[in-house]
């Protein structure tokens, strides 16, 4: 009787055991697949394209242009340095299908006035920076509007303060989408003693050429 009992008990603890073991093996089985599905995603897997594209923000490749450093004479002042300068364009077709296409012809015809009227007091504003004729921007405009010219050049080589008082004008404060205004900005090499020393503290006239007279003094040596 009692050995009868004792193999019952060791069955059972048999029994337990197994089922233990075969525990272990799923969850260890489980593991492994999670880690080797893990790997497989971050090593191997490639998405679809055709799928991906539609997920991912475009992609677009630049060739950015290095700022050139200043040149400081021994006692501290500055003998050539980069400012940016910017100039404007302009998009004269900015908003004028939409205008077009408005349901309501009178509702349409009223902004477009509204929009050319805007563009009149920017002209003038224009002028009293430059002294060109407000009429004469004015007419660059709206003859630019009426042959569907979309980067029309208006200034060039302004700085940043001149800048910031054209970005209060009636259509520019507007910003890009409304105004059809684009700023373009570009570093300019600006020398504040003029032509002195200019040959040693030198100048480079073009990047892309690596001729030895394109280079010259201080800027082309270290360029």
């Amino acid at each position: 009787m009692a050995a009868s009992k004792q193999n019952t008990t060791k069955k059972e603890r048999d029994r337990i055991g197994l089922i233990l073991y075969c525990f272990y093996a799923v969850v260890l089985f489980v593991g492994v697949a999670i880690i080797g599905k893990m790997v497989y995603i971050q090593w191997i897997w490639e998405p679809d394209k055709d799928v991906a594209r539609f997920f991912l923000p475009p992609s677009t490749r630049s060739v950015i242009e290095p700022e050139r450093g200043a040149i400081i004479g021994c006692d501290g002042k500055i003998l050539a340095l980069s400012t940016p300068m910017y100039q404007l364009y302009m998009d004269c077709t900015v908003l004028k299908n939409e205008f077009k296409t408005e349901k309501d012809k009178h509702k349409g015809d009223s902004l477009e006035r509204n929009w050319m009227e805007k563009a009149r007091k920017f002209s003038a504003g224009l002028a009293a920076e430059t002294g060109i004729n407000a009429d004469d921007y004015f007419r660059m405009i709206a003859n630019g509007r009426k042959e569907g010219n979309r980067y029309m050049k208006l200034l060039g080589n302004l700085d940043r303060g001149t800048l910031l008082r054209l970005k209060n004008l009636p259509l520019m404060n507007e910003g890009q989408y409304k105004s059809g205004i684009i700023v373009r900005k570009k570093d300019s090499r600006q020398y504040p003693y003029g032509t002195l020393a200019r040959r040693t503290i030198g100048y480079v006239k073009d990047n892309r050429n690596s001729n030895g007279n394109n280079h010259i003094g201080l800027e082309g040596k270290y360029d």
